[in-house]
Formats: structure tokens, C-alpha cells, sequence
């Protein structure tokens, strides 16, 4: 670890062009390590997060303002990637990430099995029963 200083620090919470909501905090600090300064714009190390938490990017932005005196965590075989912190998972993708190739793989056994297919035709007769009884009433 080494020193460094935050020069910006703001809040993102805008919607894309897709209508997407996008909640970020962009943080940027400099470091110097083994005699040379750089600059980063990687405030934390991210995992794959289904649920990104507008509370979390708020809570970075109050705890890294511009002027502050931080420790920075430094690629040593990659002098140029550093960053403040590990951004912690969400609950909920905890649970989901982990089960999507779960889930894939089920629904793969249950198309190859022809299972779906009987079963909307089972629901499509389900109905057209209940249609004829309802005009023979």
C-alpha cells in the first residue's frame, strides 16, 4: 500500500439512453509508487453485481472527498491499477450469481426432455376446455 490523495469525487445517479438507471461513484485519486506518480480512476475493485446499491455509491463519495489523504492498494506487476477498497456483494446476488448456471442447466434438461412443450400443450387444452364449457352453459 502506499499514499495517495483524492483530487475528484462525485455522484453519478443519471438514466442512459436505454432507460437504464445508472448509479456510480467516479472517484479519481493520485499515488505515487517506486519514484513515479500516477493517477487512478478505480476507487473499488468490483465483482459481478446484479444489484448495485445507490446507498454504497453514496457512501463512497462522503468517504473519499477531494483533498483526502488515503492508502492505495497497488498492482505491483501493473503499476498503473490501483484502487481504494473491494466493493463488498450485494445479498441477493450472493444468492443469484451462483445459481444462474444452476437454473441454465435446468432449464436446458427440461427443453431437451420436452417437458415445456407438454406442458403448454396440456395448459392450451386446459383452456380450450374451459371455453367449450363455458359456451355449452
Amino acid at each position: 500500500m502506499v499514499v495517495g490523495e483524492i483530487t475528484h469525487s462525485r455522484l453519478l445517479n443519471q438514466l442512459d439512453l436505454n432507460g437504464k438507471n445508472v448509479t456510480e461513484a467516479i472517484i479519481a485519486f493520485n499515488y505515487k509508487f517506486k519514484g513515479k506518480v500516477y493517477k487512478s480512476e478505480t476507487p473499488v475493485l468490483r465483482g459481478y453485481d446484479l444489484f448495485p446499491s445507490l446507498e454504497y455509491e453514496s457512501y463512497l463519495t462522503k468517504k473519499y472527498r477531494p483533498g483526502d489523504v488515503v492508502e492505495v492498494r497497488v498492482n505491483p506487476k501493473i503499476n498503473e491499477f490501483a484502487y481504494l477498497e473491494v466493493a463488498p456483494f450485494s445479498r441477493l446476488s450472493t444468492i443469484l450469481v451462483p445459481l444462474m448456471p444452476i437454473l441454465g442447466i435446468a432449464l436446458i434438461v427440461l427443453l431437451k426432455s420436452s417437458y415445456l412443450a407438454e406442458l403448454y400443450e396440456y395448459l392450451l387444452l386446459q383452456y380450450d376446455l374451459a371455453m367449450y364449457k363455458a359456451q355449452n352453459t
